[in-house]
């Protein structure tokens, strides 16, 4: 039985990010920002000199915002990158002429199970399974697939 839920899992993780690649692609762009999501933003002048002080990672609040010099507390929850970055390059334009804005977000997750490094960690939407299991440091040298009760969860 334990080489049977092997070979299941070995097919599962060889099959998923092949299925799953293109409706990934098609949800990042999409993907609509949630609490406990990372923002990270880059934030340059219409010159191209990069602002530091507003360039950055941020997570969204319980309340659905995150915070940037300037003008502080802002709502993102509920936008994908491309509308996150047109609401700030609207905000800035108060304080910097034609501001050049990047934004990603990416997805909290929690691989836990017979990896090496167990924890949260940031991806980006278009991430598969073997992603997560890459940033957790990979499986554990001793890992058997059939009494490993590790989950993935998003």
């Amino acid at each position: 039985m334990a080489g049977f839920s092997r070979l299941v899992v070995a097919c599962v993780c060889a099959c998923v990010p092949a299925l799953a690649a293109s409706a990934l692609q098609a949800q990042t762009a999409s993907h609509l920002a949630s609490i406990g999501d990372q923002v990270d933003v880059e934030f340059f002048t219409a010159s191209g000199a990069e602002v530091q002080e507003i360039t950055g990672s941020r997570w969204i609040d319980q309340n659905g915002q995150i915070y940037l010099p300037y003008i502080g507390l802002t709502t993102v929850v509920g936008r994908d990158a491309n509308g996150i970055r047109d609401h700030l390059i609207e905000r800035f334009s108060a304080f910097y002429d034609s501001p050049v804005i990047e934004v990603v977000v990416k997805l909290r997750v929690n691989v836990t199970g017979s990896v090496r490094q167990p924890g949260h960690y940031y991806i980006e939407p278009t991430a598969t399974l073997i992603d997560a299991l890459s940033v957790a440091g990979g499986s554990g040298s001793e890992l058997d697939f059939g009494s490993a009760g590790g989950s993935l969860s998003l």
